[in-house]
């Protein structure tokens, strides 16, 4: 019917109507929507114009991407730590911040206390040491590693080492992983 329309967020018309005389009713809505119309036009055929820049547009996908991204990153991190409860549960504590390079590069290698066996601190720190980035110092490698060498000593886990959870912790990392590159190029 070539009805002429202003199309606005749902939040932005509440605070809009938020100025006008609050009475809640479908009727009175749709009556401050149209008084809105008639008293604020120049600002809102102005917002509008700018929502459709497409630089605007870019951005609002990529933001809600990003957020997506998260929100999968947090739920592989999820099942990562139900699988670390089974296999190596002390280094749940250990790590607070399970998608960072350390961590992964840490559960990949020494998921299960077992590997640990037979080690020395220093090889295990060298170890970890060769296969991050060189932009993590090595004192704060070598902390976080005696803290899993301690820890591994007193660890009793539930699954045995040779276990599929172990395969399964390696390629909750590599995604983890993919996820971190993905979100960091956004």
């Amino acid at each position: 019917k070539k009805v002429k329309f202003y199309e606005l967020n749902p939040l932005e018309a509440k605070l809009r109507m938020a100025s006008l005389r609050r009475n809640k009713t479908d009727k009175n809505d749709s009556f401050k929507l149209a008084l809105l119309g008639k008293t604020q036009l120049a600002e809102i055929k102005n917002h509008c114009n700018k929502q459709s820049n497409s630089l605007y547009e870019s951005l609002r996908i990529l933001s809600l991407r990003y957020k997506q991204l998260i929100k999968c990153r947090t739920r592989i991190l999820n099942f990562l730590r139900s699988s670390l409860e089974l296999t190596f549960p002390e280094l749940n504590q250990i790590f607070k911040n399970a998608y960072a390079v350390l961590a992964l590069q840490v559960f990949r290698m020494y998921c299960h206390p077992d590997f640990l066996a037979g080690l020395t601190l220093k090889e295990m720190t060298t170890r970890v040491y060769q296969s991050v980035s060189r932009r993590i110092h090595k004192d704060v490698i070598q902390s976080y590693c005696a803290q899993v060498w301690l820890a591994a000593k007193d660890s009793y886990p539930a699954v045995p080492a040779d276990s599929l959870e172990i395969e399964i912790i390696s390629e909750y990392c590599d995604e983890i992983e993919s996820y971190n590159k993905e979100i960091a190029y956004i």
